[in-house]
């Protein structure tokens, strides 16, 4: 079935820019700027949390600030220094900022907003962006909320990937565009994807929610892993920071069709409860 391309759509975004402003530069001890290693940006309805690595762990004398603009009228409707929370990762600086008023994503209104890192400090800038949108997603008494609300799920058992599409296919925007249309034509609100960023770009611009991350029997190459806190860093760092950020992804997958009897049984069992409790510190934005 051939789909309609010639449809537009057409998405609010906004921009955030987090600015690393250094003091003024000793020309005997000047700032080092460390690269940016990654990114992430955990989102509720009203708050972000950013979590930043650099390269290089940055200067202590760094000062930070938060700036929240519309990317189309670049009307700025926040702007105030924040101070960052030291994490046990020597390179690593976490940021929270509460309390803003901004529209939030859902299926039927995908508000998108984007990201802007930029590390400024003797005379160099480093920039990085991510897009994302303001959402939460949660299990309460039985019950799925997103926002605050009941949502049904409504899923399909197939999914791409590795249903024998040639990868030139599979992996482009067009076909991506035309699947997720096509399923939300059928009133599909949630789906399993590719770790692929074109298909989490379509589904964070057209409402259809995702679920993703290690969709395997194995974590980190083990049936399960003997040690714990390697296998979480694993999840973290591998299979679920490249993904994190997207506003669609609602629900975290950690394995796929593991035993659940016998002894093997009750070590998945003891692993992935383990792993669940940590992992909901990372991220209690989203189920698992």
């Amino acid at each position: 079935m051939r789909l309609n391309l010639y449809k537009k759509i057409s998405a609010l975004s906004f921009t955030i820019a987090v600015i690393f402003f250094s003091p003024c530069i000793n020309a005997q001890h000047p700032e080092k700027i460390s690269s940016f290693k990654n990114l992430i940006a955990f989102t509720t309805q009203n708050s972000v949390k950013l979590e930043i690595t650099f390269n290089e762990a940055p200067s202590p004398n760094t000062k930070f600030a938060v700036r929240i603009m519309d990317d189309k009228s670049g009307k700025i409707v926040f702007d105030q220094p924040v101070t960052t929370i030291l994490s046990k990762e020597e390179k690593k600086r976490e940021f929270f900022i509460n309390n803003l008023s901004l529209d939030t994503w859902t299926p039927t209104n995908p508000k998108l907003y984007q990201v802007i890192f930029t590390a400024t400090a003797d005379n160099k800038i480093l920039e990085q962006k991510q897009r994302i949108g303001f959402r939460f997603f949660e299990s309460k008494n039985g019950n799925l909320h997103l926002n605050g609300k009941p949502i049904f799920l409504r899923g399909i058992a197939i999914n791409p990937p590795a249903r024998g599409i040639p990868d030139s296919v599979e992996k482009s925007r067009k076909f991506a565009e035309e699947y997720v249309k096509f399923m939300k034509s059928m009133n599909v609100n949630i789906i399993r994807i590719p770790n692929n960023e074109t298909w989490y770009n379509v589904c964070d611009e057209l409402g259809m929610m995702t679920f993703g991350g290690n969709y395997s029997s194995t974590v980190d190459d083990e049936k399960p892993p003997k040690d714990y806190d390697k296998a979480v860093a694993w999840y973290k760092n591998e299979a679920f920071a490249p993904i994190a950020s997207h506003p669609s992804l609602m629900i975290y997958a950690m394995t796929n069709e593991v035993p659940y009897e016998a002894e093997i049984g009750v070590r998945w069992e003891k692993f992935l409860s383990y792993a669940h409790a940590e992992l909901k510190k990372w991220d209690n934005t989203r189920t698992y």
